[in-house]
Protein backbone atom coordinates (compact mmCIF):
# COMPACT_ATOMS: atom_id res chain seq x y z
CA UNK A 1 0.00 0.00 0.00
CA UNK A 2 0.86 3.38 -0.81
CA UNK A 3 1.28 6.45 1.26
CA UNK A 4 -0.84 9.52 0.04
CA UNK A 5 -1.88 12.52 2.20
CA UNK A 6 -4.35 15.66 1.32
CA UNK A 7 -2.41 19.07 2.72
CA UNK A 8 -4.79 22.05 2.93
CA UNK A 9 -2.70 25.47 3.25
CA UNK A 10 -4.66 28.35 4.71
CA UNK A 11 -3.41 31.13 2.23
CA UNK A 12 -4.87 34.46 4.48
CA UNK A 13 -4.11 33.23 8.15
CA UNK A 14 -1.54 36.04 10.04
CA UNK A 15 -0.39 36.30 12.97
CA UNK A 16 0.67 34.01 15.95
CA UNK A 17 -3.25 35.22 17.84
CA UNK A 18 -5.16 34.63 15.15
CA UNK A 19 -3.22 30.97 13.96
CA UNK A 20 -3.68 29.79 17.56
CA UNK A 21 -7.05 30.69 17.49
CA UNK A 22 -8.05 28.73 14.30
CA UNK A 23 -5.94 25.79 15.17
CA UNK A 24 -7.24 25.13 18.51
CA UNK A 25 -10.56 25.50 16.80
CA UNK A 26 -9.71 23.51 13.84
CA UNK A 27 -8.88 20.67 16.52
CA UNK A 28 -12.38 21.34 18.44
CA UNK A 29 -13.66 20.64 14.96
CA UNK A 30 -12.23 17.76 13.56
CA UNK A 31 -13.00 16.11 16.81
CA UNK A 32 -16.48 16.65 16.80
CA UNK A 33 -16.12 15.46 13.14
CA UNK A 34 -14.77 12.56 13.82
CA UNK A 35 -11.65 13.08 11.72
CA UNK A 36 -8.07 12.68 12.12
CA UNK A 37 -5.43 15.06 10.94
CA UNK A 38 -2.39 16.93 11.47
CA UNK A 39 -2.64 20.34 11.96
CA UNK A 40 0.74 22.23 11.25
CA UNK A 41 1.77 25.93 12.66
CA UNK A 42 4.79 27.78 11.78
CA UNK A 43 5.58 29.46 8.13
CA UNK A 44 6.56 26.87 5.87
CA UNK A 45 6.96 25.45 2.09
CA UNK A 46 4.06 23.04 1.33
CA UNK A 47 4.86 20.88 -1.41
CA UNK A 48 3.37 17.46 -3.17
CA UNK A 49 6.28 15.57 -2.17
CA UNK A 50 9.81 15.28 -2.17
CA UNK A 51 10.54 14.66 -6.10
CA UNK A 52 7.97 17.00 -7.41
CA UNK A 53 8.08 19.09 -10.79
CA UNK A 54 10.00 22.27 -10.45
CA UNK A 55 8.91 23.50 -14.09
CA UNK A 56 5.97 25.98 -12.98
CA UNK A 57 4.11 28.11 -15.14
CA UNK A 58 3.48 31.62 -15.08
CA UNK A 59 -0.08 32.57 -14.01
CA UNK A 60 -0.15 35.87 -16.16
CA UNK A 61 2.28 34.37 -19.59
CA UNK A 62 1.64 30.84 -19.12
CA UNK A 63 5.54 30.41 -19.73
CA UNK A 64 7.36 27.93 -18.60
CA UNK A 65 10.00 28.31 -16.15
CA UNK A 66 12.23 25.32 -15.79
CA UNK A 67 14.31 26.97 -12.98
CA UNK A 68 11.94 28.10 -10.79
CA UNK A 69 13.11 26.98 -7.32
CA UNK A 70 16.40 28.14 -8.08
CA UNK A 71 14.76 31.33 -9.40
CA UNK A 72 12.48 31.37 -6.14
CA UNK A 73 15.15 29.88 -3.63
CA UNK A 74 15.89 33.44 -1.92
CA UNK A 75 12.01 34.42 -2.32
CA UNK A 76 11.37 31.10 -0.41
CA UNK A 77 14.15 31.65 2.40
CA UNK A 78 12.99 34.88 3.17
CA UNK A 79 9.32 34.15 3.76
CA UNK A 80 10.04 31.27 5.82
CA UNK A 81 12.31 33.63 7.79
CA UNK A 82 10.07 36.56 8.21
CA UNK A 83 12.05 38.77 6.13
CA UNK A 84 10.09 38.67 2.72
CA UNK A 85 6.63 39.03 1.09
CA UNK A 86 4.92 35.94 -0.62
CA UNK A 87 5.56 36.43 -4.69
CA UNK A 88 7.88 35.10 -7.07
CA UNK A 89 8.46 37.24 -10.35
CA UNK A 90 8.61 35.33 -13.83
CA UNK A 91 11.57 35.55 -15.69
CA UNK A 92 9.44 36.26 -19.10
CA UNK A 93 7.27 39.03 -18.06
CA UNK A 94 8.40 40.18 -14.64
CA UNK A 95 4.75 39.65 -13.26
CA UNK A 96 4.86 38.87 -9.03
CA UNK A 97 2.48 35.96 -8.55
CA UNK A 98 1.72 33.91 -5.26
CA UNK A 99 3.69 30.82 -5.02
CA UNK A 100 0.25 29.40 -4.67
CA UNK A 101 -1.31 31.16 -8.19
CA UNK A 102 1.58 29.31 -9.81
CA UNK A 103 0.81 25.94 -12.22
CA UNK A 104 3.22 23.09 -12.35
CA UNK A 105 3.88 20.39 -14.65
CA UNK A 106 2.86 17.15 -12.86
CA UNK A 107 -0.59 19.67 -11.78
CA UNK A 108 0.27 19.54 -8.07
CA UNK A 109 0.63 23.29 -6.17
CA UNK A 110 2.57 24.51 -3.97
CA UNK A 111 2.03 27.01 -1.10
CA UNK A 112 3.69 28.66 1.30
CA UNK A 113 1.39 29.08 5.02
CA UNK A 114 1.64 29.04 8.37
CA UNK A 115 -1.53 27.07 9.09
CA UNK A 116 -2.28 23.52 7.55
CA UNK A 117 -4.30 20.61 8.03
CA UNK A 118 -2.34 16.94 6.65
CA UNK A 119 -5.00 14.47 6.02
CA UNK A 120 -2.81 11.25 5.58
CA UNK A 121 -4.25 8.45 3.73
CA UNK A 122 -7.58 9.84 3.80
CA UNK A 123 -10.23 7.27 4.07
CA UNK A 124 -12.94 9.68 2.23
CA UNK A 125 -11.80 12.00 -0.66
CA UNK A 126 -12.01 15.40 -0.21
CA UNK A 127 -15.10 16.81 -1.30
CA UNK A 128 -16.33 20.63 -1.99
CA UNK A 129 -18.96 20.64 0.60
CA UNK A 130 -16.14 19.26 2.92
CA UNK A 131 -13.81 22.39 2.41
CA UNK A 132 -16.94 24.16 2.13
CA UNK A 133 -17.31 23.65 6.06
CA UNK A 134 -13.32 23.57 7.05
CA UNK A 135 -13.19 27.33 5.13
CA UNK A 136 -15.96 28.08 7.20
CA UNK A 137 -14.13 27.19 10.25
CA UNK A 138 -11.58 29.31 8.74
CA UNK A 139 -12.94 32.26 8.63
CA UNK A 140 -13.78 31.68 5.02
CA UNK A 141 -9.63 32.10 4.05
CA UNK A 142 -8.71 30.69 0.98
CA UNK A 143 -7.77 27.37 0.71
CA UNK A 144 -4.94 25.37 -1.18
CA UNK A 145 -5.67 21.62 -1.38
CA UNK A 146 -2.20 19.43 -2.17
CA UNK A 147 -2.23 16.30 -3.14
CA UNK A 148 0.70 13.79 -2.00
CA UNK A 149 1.60 10.42 -2.66
CA UNK A 150 4.35 8.67 -2.01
Amino acid sequence: MSDSSVIIVDLDVRGEREITRLADALKRWLHQQELTADIDTGRRVFTPNANCSTIAVCPRCSNKVSDWVDIANDTLTAWVEYRGEDGVSCPHCAHTSRVSEWAWRDGEPWALGELAITFHNPEHSITGSFLSRLQKQLDGHELKVIHSHL
